[in-house]
Parts: C-alpha cells; structure tokens; sequence
C-alpha cells in the first residue's frame, strides 16, 4: 500500500493539468477494468503518492477486500489499494484477473489477513499466497474456456435483472392505480389536517453504552426499523423525548433528513426514542397502513425531494410535513386498499426472493466453474 496527499480536499483539482486519482468510486458493480475516474489531483500530489500505469493491478483493500480490477488509465492511488504491476511475462491480465477472483486466492487473503494484527492486505500477505502457473498458451486457453462459460451466465444474470425491475415498476404501478385511481376519494386534505404530526428531538442527547435505543432516520431501513447499528441514551433523555414525542402502536415514523421517505408502521409496543424522525400519530378512524402506503408512493417522496432544503444534507420540516396534499378515502376504503396492496405485495415479495435465489444460483455456478478449472492446474 502507499500513502495518500492529506488534506486530500486541498489536491483535488479541476485543471488540465490534473492526474487522475482513482478510487473505489471509479470501479463499476461486478466490473473487471477501471477506465476512468471522477477526480483528479494537482501535480503536486503525485509525489505523496503512488503513479500506477494502464494494465497494473488493484487489488482493493476495503469494501469489497481483495477485489483486483485492471486499469485501462493511468494515475495515482491512495492507501486504500494495492497494486500489482510487472506481471506480464508470468501472466496474461485475464488468467491473473480471474486467478485473484477465485475462492483459490480469496480464501488465502481471508485466512492470512485474519492472522495479522489489522485486518487489511500488504505486501508481504499478499506475497505468501500460492498460485497455480500454467504456460502462457494455457492461460489463454483457461480464459477463452471460461469468458465463453461466464457470457451465458452473464446473460441469464441480466435477465434475472431485468424481471426485478419489471417487478419494481409494477408495485409503482399498483400504488398509483389503486391509491390514486382505484379508490373512492373525499376532498384532498393536508397531512396535519387529518394526522397529529410531530418529530423526534433535535437536541444531541449523550449517548451511554447501555440504555435506552435513540432511533434516527439512518434507522429506518425497508419498512422496518434497524437497530444493528443504533445508539443509546440514558433513561431520563429517553423519558424526557418521549415526552413531546412518544411513539405508540399503530403510528407511522418517517425519515425527514439524508434519504427522506423509508416510512415505517409500528406494530409492536416501541421501547425507543426519535430524533430528527417524522411521527404521524394515528387513531382508530385512520389506517395506518393507508399512510405507509401513500408515504412511500415514489411520486410522494419525488415530491418530497425535490422541495427538500439544504445542500450537504437534505431535510424536510415539520411544517412542510404538516401542509403536505394527500386525498384521503373513508376509513372502509382505506382498509380495502391495504388489503388488497398487501396480497399482492406479498405475492411480489415472494416473486423478487425468487428472482434474487436466481441471482444468487448463478454466481455460485460461476465460483463453481472458476473454482473447478483453476484448481485442476494447481493439482
């Protein structure tokens, strides 16, 4: 690994005269080569650096750890990658892209950065890793046997995607149709006219190691709340919030700051606090369900979006919550909506975790493949 210029912000450039500096950022999803890059740093930087050459190795040492991409550019790196370079008379750039992909290589990167002291790759790890070295004429013989294997996978695997989209762009036509077409509708309301609307603290209370869960918008994940990476507060915060801002059975929370939207009905007795959240409090003349379903509608949060307020971090208020248009059916109707978005989201559901085992059956096909035809050399 190499170092980086620091402060980096004050290299970054936009001259002619720039160099590339290629970052995670730069690779694409599944992606073998790095072509181009989305910064680039002041001549200055280059010698805090490390220049690498078009056809040299990365291989990445956060994220996705040990991911190799081929460079088809040049430019420096910083101290999150590892570069290969000089291999060309031992190897062609497939057969070394496709060895550092497989479960061969991956497992001893797995097994010798866990016996070190911090988890990442170096030289010398990566320098003990074992590999099979078949003659060149081979080598191109493994990569044209298995580029031709991998492109009917491939093809399969874009179909598969292909179908989850389609499955996406028909829940979005479901919501429209039956909560906006299909329903019997009264006058369009304002959501503080028919909901009790509120938000979590704004205060940043002190967070303690155990206690009491303070829920932000960064907790609210696909309609549920996630507390895998949550903080705590003392009892007294937690009672104090929940004061002005306690949320019952049967309310629905949103996120109003970062990614707005993720709205999430509660359905089980909450022991937790909000900050910065959004809370519509319901009662017995209103389904929540109804509101988690207009509240993730994509031309809902689209709207909410686009009126959203500052620029590093988005935000809407709790004003702007309040005077937000909805058209609100009786309660009869709100309850036949969900009942009949909810059959057919689930059946949707099962269809996408299909469509995602597919997904998943052909990766493990292509490891398989990989797998079987790089070992037999090294046998």
């Amino acid at each position: 690994m190499v170092g980086s210029p620091r402060p980096i912000k004050s290299f970054i450039t936009t001259e002619d005269d720039g160099v590339n500096w290629i970052k995670i950022g730069d690779t694409e999803k599944g992606g073998r080569y790095i072509y181009t890059t989305k910064e680039k740093i002041k001549p200055s930087g280059v010698s805090r650096s490390r220049h690498v050459k078009e056809n040299d190795f990365l291989l990445s040492n956060s994220m996705s750890f040990g991911r190799p991409y081929i460079l088809k550019t040049s430019g420096c790196i910083h101290d999150g990658w590892l570069v290969l370079s000089e291999y060309q008379e031992l190897f062609s750039a497939d057969y070394l892209y496709y060895l550092l992909s497989s479960s061969l290589v991956q497992n001893q990167f797995e097994r010798l950065a866990r016996g070190s002291t911090v988890r990442n790759l170096n030289i010398e790890l990566v320098s003990q890793v074992t590999v099979p070295l078949p003659p060149l004429a081979e080598q191109q013989r493994i990569v044209a046997k298995l580029d031709a294997a991998f492109a009917g996978i491939d093809a399969a695997i874009e179909t598969v995607e292909t179908k989850k989209v389609a499955v996406e762009k028909l829940k979005t036509s479901l919501l429209s149709d039956l909560l906006i077409g299909d329903a019997v509708m009264t006058e369009t309301l304002r959501l503080g006219d028919y909901y009790d609307v509120r938000d979590g603290t704004h205060d940043s209370p002190k967070y303690v190691d155990e206690g009491f869960p303070l829920v932000t918008s960064k907790n609210l994940k696909d309609g549920k709340i996630d507390l895998s990476k949550i903080k705590y507060i003392s009892e007294k915060d937690y009672l104090d919030i929940n004061r002005r801002s306690c949320v019952d059975v049967g309310d629905v929370l949103m996120a109003m700051i970062g990614t707005i939207g993720n709205p999430v009905e509660i359905i089980e007795p909450p022991k937790f606090a909000i900050k910065n959240v959004a809370l519509f409090k319901t009662n017995a003349e209103q389904s929540p369900a109804y509101l988690r379903y207009f509240l993730s509608h994509p031309r809902t949060v689209s709207r909410m979006m686009s009126d959203a307020k500052g620029a590093t971090q988005k935000f809407v208020g709790l004003g702007y919550l309040r005077n937000f248009p909805i058209s609100v059916p009786p309660l009869a109707e709100q309850k036949r909506i969900v009942a009949k978005l909810d059959a057919i989201f689930s059946e949707l559901a099962v269809a996408n975790e299909a469509i995602e085992q597919s997904k998943l059956n052909y990766q493990v096909m292509k490891s398989a493949i990989l797998a079987q035809e790089l070992q037999s050399e090294a046998a």
